[in-house]
This record gives C-alpha cells, sequence and structure tokens, in this order.
C-alpha cells in the first residue's frame, strides 16, 4: 500500500489522476507536490500538470516561491519557473521574516523575496554562523528590519533599505537590535546604542543583554539589575540571577536572591516574594512554588496560593 502510494495518486472513484512515472510524489499542498522522475525534482499539480519540470537537484516548494538547487548550486524561482534569484549561489537560506541569506565565494548577503539585493554578497561568511543571530525579529510595533555584516571580520549593523547604521569595525562586536537598542561591546565591557535617538547609554556593563519592551538585565559590578532604554536602574535588590520568562501571553522576571526564588511582573512588582526553592508551571495560569520541600500551587487570576501540601 505505502510502495503505490507514492508511486500516483487517484481521486475519490480510485481513478488515477497521476500516471505511474515518477519515483516519489509528496503530499499536496496549495493543490501542488513536489515529485521526483529520474533523479530529478519538479512540482505537479493536482491535475497531472507539470507547472515546474522534473529538471533540479532539490526542490523545497513555498506558497509564492521555489528554492531549488541546480547544477551544484541554489536559487529562487516563481511558480511560475521565473528565474527569481539566479543559480549561483552555494547556500539560500530563508528567515522567519521574509528575506533570505545568500552565500556565494564564501561571502554573504541579504535578498527580499523579489530578488532585490539588500546588501552586496560581499560580507565574510563563516559556516559557524547562526542565521537567526544575523537579522533582528522585530516585534509588531517595529516595523524596521536590522541585518548584521561582517567586514574583514569586524561586524556592523545596516538596516532594511541597506543604510549602515553602526560602521564594520567600530566596535569589538555587535548584536541585532533589539526594541530598538544595539548591544555593543568594546574593551571588555557592553554598552547600548539607541537607533532613534542616534546615542549611546553612558553607562558600562559586565553582561550582554536583549532589551524586551524597553527593559534590559544587565550585569553590573557582578550586580544583577534591569534597567530601561536610557540607562536607569529600574530594579536594584540584591541577587544572583535574573531570568525573563514568558507565560501565556505575559511575562515576568524570575529573580534569585540567596538561592531562593521569587517572581517579579513586568512592571517590577512582587508577584511571588523570593522565598521558595523552586518555581516552575505546568499550565498557563498555575505556578508551582516548593518550599521546605513542600509543593504549593499559586494562581496568577486569583494573585494568591490556592493549595497547600
Amino acid at each position: 500500500l505505502e510502495f503505490r502510494r507514492v508511486l500516483f495518486r487517484s481521486n475519490r472513484l480510485g481513478k488515477i489522476v497521476i500516471p505511474l512515472v515518477y519515483e516519489k510524489l509528496n503530499d499536496f499542498k496549495n493543490e501542488h507536490a513536489v515529485c521526483s522522475k529520474d533523479g530529478k525534482f519538479g512540482i505537479i499539480d493536482k491535475n497531472n500538470y507539470l507547472t515546474i519540470k522534473p529538471e533540479y537537484d532539490w526542490i523545497e516548494a513555498y506558497s509564492n516561491f521555489i528554492r531549488a538547487k541546480k547544477n551544484g548550486n541554489y536559487g529562487l524561482l516563481s511558480a511560475k519557473e521565473n528565474t527569481i534569484i539566479p543559480f549561483e549561489f552555494e547556500r539560500i537560506d530563508k528567515t522567519d521574516c521574509g528575506i533570505f541569506l545568500l552565500v556565494k565565494n564564501g561571502k554573504y548577503g541579504f535578498a527580499e523575496e523579489s530578488g532585490c539585493l539588500i546588501t552586496d554578497i560581499n560580507n565574510d561568511f563563516d559556516s559557524r554562523f547562526q542565521v537567526e543571530d544575523l537579522y533582528s525579529k522585530p516585534e509588531k510595533q517595529e516595523k524596521q528590519l536590522y541585518l548584521k555584516i561582517y567586514q574583514n571580520e569586524k561586524p556592523g549593523i545596516v538596516n532594511q533599505n541597506g543604510k549602515v547604521i553602526i560602521e564594520p569595525g567600530t566596535y569589538d562586536d555587535v548584536s541585532v537590535p533589539s526594541n530598538g537598542m544595539i548591544s555593543v561591546f568594546r574593551k571588555g565591557k557592553f554598552e547600548f546604542y539607541d537607533i532613534k535617538q542616534t546615542k549611546m547609554i553612558r553607562q558600562k556593563y559586565d553582561q550582554y543583554a536583549h532589551f524586551f519592551r524597553e527593559k534590559a538585565i544587565v550585569k553590573k559590578n557582578d550586580k544583577m539589575i534591569i534597567i530601561d532604554k536610557n540607562g536607569k536602574e529600574l530594579f536594584t535588590d540584591i541577587c544572583e540571577k535574573i531570568e525573563r520568562l514568558h507565560i501565556s501571553d505575559n511575562y515576568y522576571f524570575l529573580v534569585t536572591k540567596k538561592g531562593l526564588k521569587g517572581l517579579l511582573t513586568s512592571d517590577l512588582k512582587w508577584l511571588i516574594p523570593a522565598e521558595f526553592e523552586l518555581i516552575s508551571w505546568d499550565y498557563p495560569n498555575f505556578i508551582t512554588l516548593q518550599k521546605d520541600e513542600k509543593n504549593n500551587v499559586f494562581s496568577i487570576s486569583q494573585n494568591k496560593i490556592i493549595w497547600k501540601e
């Protein structure tokens, strides 16, 4: 049964609509499926029409375009087999924000889905790069996208129009922007650059952090604190560790003080005091608290412990 399934497709009456000529036939998505014949891949529709002829070494289909490999190189096709990005790249990676990373001869750049280049293919590529670290993931209210580039192994930042925001080599390292802020590293310290205000936060920190909704967790003088986009210290209690957590649609700060854990709301008010050995949650609205090796259940909606062991 499995052998027959991959060779042909039939309609509800059992009539064969895709003949037994393909070595492989994937599941149909948007009325199209990847097929292979003589070791080459193409795309066929439900009416047995080849929208993309089987002449490619590899194919991955999306809703509006097709990423494919031919003669050892990668390119991008439209649904009508028009070439969007020519087959001359060693690697093409799709991001989750509608752009592509292109790699050629050890250099990389970025392109839009239309094939228009955002940056030239002249940035130093390292196979150890994590692609998601080379572009920002803007929140819904932020429309601008930022990209990390390397020139002579020195990092910089450009926006989605190719405008240079931070010139490569200005700092020892930079992060892609988060909440309008760029973390920069130089002389052993982290600083923050405000893109909109085009200014630096004057303070220097010992630990790198992303801004999220205008707050960041940083380390200063061996002390964990929370700051705003102007560098104002919002939470300065002596603690060993602060982590940002997302529970359901809200976010909180898990704080460890003297080995015990507590939970701050996003506006830095204590939801749960730092007096528990363990804090965990299995359901969005309920948090398990462990104290003296006994468990308690805290209800976020009721803002109180509703069960004790």
